[in-house]
């Protein structure tokens, strides 16, 4: 069975295509994976962290903004996450907060950016971890 811990391993792709540009070998088309000196073809970066008994916690970070959301893990093993399965949250605006002393998860006037980066989020987690884990079951 795998492990949430195998849902990262999904990011280890993108080591392969840097080589090969730091080595000055062209790509080979179809391989996954993006270099990861070049410019970026994601929205943002993505984590997972905290894995404990009963839950699990994600992060989605951009240059200027950081969410961090919590999930039981039951809902991980019964496939698609939904936005109120979240249990606990974190916000920060990296541009004014780069020590992450204040979460602005709760705060109003975050609410837009902070909802954007939720579905963003979602939409990683169900699109490509989930359905991965699901697979090897």
């Amino acid at each position: 069975m795998k492990t949430l811990h195998h849902l990262v391993a999904d990011k280890l792709k993108d080591i392969f295509p840097t080589i090969l540009e730091g080595a000055g070998i062209p790509s080979i088309n179809g391989k996954p994976g993006e270099n990861l000196l070049g410019p970026s073809l994601r929205k943002a970066g993505f984590c997972e962290f905290n894995d404990q008994a009963a839950h699990v916690s994600f992060m989605w970070r951009t240059r200027e903004r950081k969410l961090i959301l919590t999930f039981p893990k039951e809902n991980l093993r019964n496939g698609e996450l939904k936005l109120g399965d979240a249990t606990a949250g974190e916000f920060y605006d990296l541009k004014t907060d780069a020590r992450e002393w204040t979460n602005l998860y709760g705060r109003a006037e975050w609410r837009a950016d902070r909802e954007r980066m939720r579905v963003e989020l979602l939409a990683h987690l169900n699109g490509v971890a989930l359905k991965k884990a699901n697979r090897s079951k």
